[in-house]
């Protein structure tokens, strides 16, 4: 594969907005390549952004099916920027902008409150909190200037914490990532309005079934490769499934195409 940062139609400039456009197609030899070619282009688009709204926040969704790379992508993306926006050449500020990672786990409804016939589908849409996400994201748009707390996920404890992140007013660039961010499904479709821009990450899904198998295992979910095998083909197949079922076809910004085998 080549390295490729251009719009399908051959236009090489930035993404804008709009709902009829074709996807930035973004794809390449390796992984480290894919992220920097992300950083590269969302710390140009974002400095555009804060020219015209320089409190505002700026929110990219991130969305895919399981094991699709959507933490580890948005980690490393923000590391890049972070590491961009805190050069001598970029223009200081009393406060200067950052970004952060924001992950949709956070929203699991925890194990205290989720009924126990559903404990075997966690994961799956209905075991998510997404109006919770709403009125977080409603809020990073409508207060920017305001410290605003926010879930995370403790996989030692296999729950969320409610105030597990602080996200400050210069945390300007927000990458938020889960499984239905781009979903029409009515619950989960006020989330595309919140987001300025929206990646979707293609994997083969073999790819990404096998990332998830070792996961399970690493994680101590499951003791054995079959074990967690048969729990993909129980749980995360059938979210991966719901993913491109109802996954929104038309405005997506930019599209990660990943056809390497790890």
């Amino acid at each position: 594969m080549t390295t490729e940062l251009q719009k399908s139609n051959g236009d090489p400039s930035s993404p804008s907005p709009s709902s009829s456009q074709q996807p930035t197609i973004i794809t390449a030899q390796t992984l480290t390549e894919i992220y920097h070619l992300l950083a590269t282009h969302l710390l140009t688009t974002c400095s555009h952004f804060h020219t015209s709204h320089p409190n505002n926040r700026y929110i990219v969704s991130i969305a895919g099916i399981p094991g699709s790379g959507k933490s580890t992508l948005a980690a490393h993306v923000v590391a890049l920027l972070n590491s961009k926006l805190a050069e001598p050449s970029h223009p200081r500020e009393d406060s200067p902008p950052r970004a952060i990672h924001l992950g949709m786990d956070g929203f699991h409804i925890p194990l205290a409150t989720l009924p126990p016939h559903h404990l075997p589908r966690r994961g799956a849409p209905h075991t998510y909190d997404p109006q919770g996400l709403i009125t977080l994201l409603t809020q990073l748009k409508n207060h920017a200037s305001e410290d605003i707390p926010a879930p995370t996920f403790s996989h030692a404890l296999k729950d969320p914490l409610p105030s597990g992140l602080l996200i400050r007013p210069n945390d300007r660039i927000i990458l938020v990532e889960g499984l239905y961010l781009h979903s029409t499904n009515p619950d989960w479709s006020p989330i595309w309005d919140l987001c300025d821009e929206h990646w979707f990450l293609d994997v083969e899904e073999e790819v990404a079934r096998r990332r998830v198998v070792s996961r399970h295992v690493e994680a101590g979910l499951e003791e054995t490769l079959q074990g967690a095998g048969e729990r993909w083909s129980k749980n995360d197949g059938a979210n991966a499934a719901f993913v491109g079922e109802t996954r929104r076809r038309t405005g997506c910004e930019v599209e990660v195409v990943w056809r390497g085998d790890v």
